[in-house]
């Protein structure tokens, strides 16, 4: 059945003939007997007392005769004296030590390369090649029942060999690149990746950092207390035995580059550069408003200056009233004059003051009107420097008594060769 689904999934023919062929004790009818594999992948029955850890399947399944291979002697095996004692005795997990192999395809002289490259076919669905990277077992147990462990009894044991590159994969976001791993396991030594993005490159065996980047190196080790195994007793306990695996990551030169650089310094100078051009436009702008503002305000005081000394004080408050409120209501969409001079003819009362003249009814007053004579014969035989000296004294005598009498002089009318003024005085 196995074979017939690899058939559909086109994946049953990735291992090589030749070595199929001499894996065999038995014919193709029969399962071979318990059997080992010696360094040159030739099988021999086993004939010793034990204890023996035969293979029962495999996935995926395989033509070449691992079906009651004793595991004890695999040549992928490594520490058989701790899966013995620490899987079947002490019934815990256990991640054993690193495998290698010279690199090669599935027809290599070598049976651990044939098979780990053959591994490797079935992963990716076609002829692939094993690059002599580090492949790690790790041994499960299997009990007899789901009771704590105390209760139970191992009845069997799961093998599960992977492959630490592809342990590294996707990892990275695709646009993180040049990042080294170092796999350090204290007993079988270091192994150097690359990371690229999810993509991995095996440097190659020892600790092949750059030195120059130690301080930014970032270690974890491997480290679990028990392993869920899908039961409700609490996983299985993990053998932490003296061969932990470390982790140590570091920066490569290429990492570096990319992000130890002159370009924050740059973007910095920048944001920098346009604050303090924000600041001197701010500075500016507020300069000219400053001094629009002093423009305004020295034109408006001299404005009310005038319009002042022209009138009494209830007279240009009222004014500066009128003026402000006819302001508001332009911006507001009010009548303008045209509009209330038509609205006036059509006979419409208006409902506000804005529009009406400032006039008050004083019925308690005195007209005064002055007359300078002979001043047209005088003035004739003058030059205009002199008429217009007598006039200007003359015109400040009268208003300084006009302002110490509390009068308001209304206009000076009159023409060149006589000279009218008339004087309005204000209510007691």
């Amino acid at each position: 059945m196995g074979h017939q689904s690899q058939e559909i999934k086109g994946i049953n023919d990735l291992e090589y003939e030749p070595n199929v062929a001499r894996s065999r004790l038995a014919n193709w009818t029969k399962v071979d007997p318990l059997h080992y594999f010696d360094a040159e992948g030739i099988p021999f029955q086993e004939d010793a007392g034990g204890p023996y850890l035969p293979t029962w399947q495999t996935s995926p399944v395989f033509y070449t005769s691992y079906v009651n291979e004793n595991m004890l002697r695999q040549s992928t095996t490594s520490m058989p004296e701790q899966v013995l004692d620490v899987v079947l005795e002490e019934q815990q997990a256990l991640l054993g030590g690193l495998l290698q192999a010279p690199p090669g395809r599935t027809d290599h002289a070598n049976p651990q390369t044939a098979f780990f490259a053959t591994l490797r076919s079935f992963s990716e669905g076609g002829q692939a090649l094993y690059e002599g990277d580090p492949m790690a077992n790790l041994y499960v147990p299997v009990f007899d029942n789901f009771l704590p462990q105390n209760q139970t009894t191992t009845v069997a044991v799961i093998s599960a060999t992977f492959q630490w590159q592809d342990y590294f994969k996707n990892v990275l976001p695709s646009n993180v690149n040049g990042i080294v791993v170092v796999l350090d396991n204290h007993c079988d030594g270091y192994y150097t990746y690359e990371l690229f993005g999810p993509d991995v490159v095996l440097k190659g065996s020892g600790d092949l950092h750059n030195p120059r980047f130690d301080q930014y190196q970032r270690k974890t080790a491997l480290v679990m207390d028990r392993l869920d195994d899908g039961t409700d007793v609490g996983g299985v306990e993990v053998s932490h035995s003296d061969c932990i695996y470390t982790i140590h990551v570091y920066p490569s030169q290429m990492y570096y580059d990319e992000y130890i650089n002159n370009v924050p310094l740059a973007i910095t100078a920048c944001i920098a550069g346009l604050f303090v051009f924000a600041t001197v436009i701010f500075m500016v702008y507020n300069k000219v408003v400053e001094h629009r503002q002093t423009v305004v305000l020295a034109k408006a005081t001299t404005s009310t200056a005038i319009v002042t000394s022209l009138f009494p004080k209830n007279v240009t408050d009222r004014l500066l009233e009128n003026e402000a409120n006819n302001g508001q209501g332009t911006k507001k969409g009010g009548d303008t004059q045209k509009d209330k001079l038509r609205g006036f003819l059509n006979g419409k009362d208006s409902d506000d003051d804005q529009g009406k003249p400032i006039a008050d009814l004083f019925p308690k007053c005195t007209v005064f009107f002055g007359d300078i004579a002979g001043f047209t014969s005088w003035s004739s035989n003058r030059e205009p420097t002199e008429v217009f000296i007598l006039l200007q004294e003359l015109y400040k005598a009268f208003d300084d008594n006009a302002k110490r009498r509390r009068v308001f002089k209304v206009e000076t009318i009159g023409e060149f060769s006589r000279l009218q003024t008339a004087v309005v005085c204000v209510l007691r």
